[in-house]
């Protein structure tokens, strides 16, 4: 595929929803740099929305601010031909989403260890951006994410857990959860009440996201149903549901207690991120002394081992493929800028350069012209003299004037061709190399090329008059 941005290869695409598309790609650089990326591009549709463009790039902002081993790395963001987009890191694993549906499908439960450990891990990355500091202004940010759910939350194979998708999160300092349109925004399923009635967020919202995503994790269910969004928000507005120990009664206490008080309808009764993590840190070093990071990586790459080599060798494929693309037109490019150099000689064929050539070294006329063949034919003066044709000072001084324009007639056509010599070796260069260069930067190289080889046209034709 076409180089993106200067320095994306788009390699597959992941996914595509009504605003954007999302793709594996590699990204290049000096050298041999190379490295693999999420690409998220946006519509060029919603690139011209004023509204949409602040909001996609207030989460890059939001997002470069961000340095922490549960929040996934966005490396740069930008505009290119007519694309907003965004890179960042590829994990490489499933959502929390996809391993509690795996997970159920076979009439099993994500173990009790695990979930502390990916409650922890999640409310980590949450206490980092709610206390989140400009690192020029030092001012608080009061960051909220406002969009915590089971497909936000990433496990890769090697038991890295991340969250993701920054995209409606904002300071809290000038956040109410409506757009001017009066649209909530966010997971429906996964709202606190404050943020189902569009009221004026904290930080603790977010805590109550990550009770129901527990809530689901424990149970396979989520706490309240609706046959319509409307209907989904009003139940959560009552808050009415059943303990997830109506459906594990096997259920630990202190989880089930920990999402109680994590989705209390008060925020003032939640923990703060700081807070939770402490809880779960000390319900693990207590309950499960032995199990930590490291035990839950193995547990991972245990469990799925299959597709992690699958993962690794259909992206070892898409690499080589993008590889043979590149050389396949890298060897077009070649023979393209050998064809640019056929049409400059076409342009300026060599019988015509030779006598140019032998003209601009030809010694000076002499002062008389003579045929020699005749002189050794001849013996008298007189004879001799009838073969001579005697010129005066003015003609000379007049012939000479013409073979000094001739001559830099001459100079002026060989430095055209010079010029159109090296322009091929040039342009072929940048030929060669146009599958990694910007569209428009294809589109001026070729617009200044038929230019300048136009302009050498009518000069060369020009001279030869």
């Amino acid at each position: 595929m076409a180089l993106f941005a200067g320095t994306f290869i788009p390699l597959e695409k992941i996914a595509e929803g009504g605003m954007a598309e999302i793709f594996l790609a590699r990204q290049t650089g000096a050298g041999k740099f190379s490295k693999v990326v999420v690409l998220k591009k946006v519509f060029p549709k919603f690139a011209d929305n004023p509204e949409f463009r602040d909001m996609f790039q207030a989460e890059a902002a939001l997002c470069s601010l961000m340095h922490h081993p549960n929040i996934v790395n966005v490396y740069s963001s930008g505009f290119s031909d007519k694309h907003l987009y965004m890179s960042m890191e590829y994990i490489s694993g499933l959502s929390l989403k996809d391993l509690i549906k795996r997970t159920t499908s076979d009439g099993k439960r994500i173990a009790t260890p695990m979930l502390l450990h990916i409650a922890h891990q999640v409310a980590s990355g949450l206490d980092y951006i709610h206390k989140l500091h400009d690192p020029q202004t030092q001012a608080h940010l009061g960051l909220i994410h406002r969009d915590v759910s089971p497909q936000n939350v990433m496990i890769s194979y090697r038991g890295e857990i991340k969250l993701i998708d920054f995209g409606i999160a904002k300071a809290s300092s000038t956040l109410t959860n409506e757009t001017q349109n009066g649209v909530i925004k966010g997971n429906f399923a996964y709202m606190s009440p404050q943020q189902a009635r569009a009221e004026a967020l904290t930080p603790l919202t977010d805590i109550y996201s990550l009770g129901v995503v527990l809530f689901e994790a424990i149970t396979g269910r989520r706490p309240f149903q609706g046959d319509n969004p409307i209907e989904l928000l009003k139940a959560i507005d009552r808050g009415a549901y059943e303990k997830p120990s109506k459906t594990v009664p096997s259920l630990d206490p202190f989880l089930e207690n920990l999402v109680v008080r994590m989705m209390s309808a008060d925020p003032t009764h939640r923990p703060a991120a700081s807070v939770l993590c402490d809880l779960l840190q000390r319900e693990l070093s207590s309950k499960y002394p032995k199990f930590n990071a490291t035990e839950f990586a193995k547990a991972m790459s245990g469990s799925f081992k299959r597709e992690h080599d699958q993962d690794q060798e259909r992206i070892a494929n898409l690499l080589k493929q993008s590889a043979e693309q590149a050389e396949r037109a890298s060897a077009q490019n070649v023979k393209g800028s050998s064809d640019e150099r056929t049409q400059v000689s076409r342009l300026v064929p060599l019988q015509d350069v030779k006598p140019i050539v032998e003209a601009t070294i030809r010694p000076p006329l002499p002062r008389t012209q003579t045929n020699a063949s005749t002189i050794s034919n001849r013996s008298t003066l007189s004879e001799l003299a009838s073969t001579v044709h005697w010129k005066n000072d003015s003609q000379i001084i007049e012939e000479r004037k013409a073979d000094l324009r001739r001559y830099e007639r001459r100079v002026e056509q060989m430095k055209w061709v010079k010029r159109l010599a090296l322009l091929a070796l040039v342009y072929g260069a940048l030929y060669a190399a146009h599958t990694y260069l910007p569209d428009e930067t294809q589109n001026e190289i070729a617009k200044h090329f038929q230019a300048l080889r136009q302009k050498a046209e009518r000069s060369i034709a020009s001279l030869r008059e």
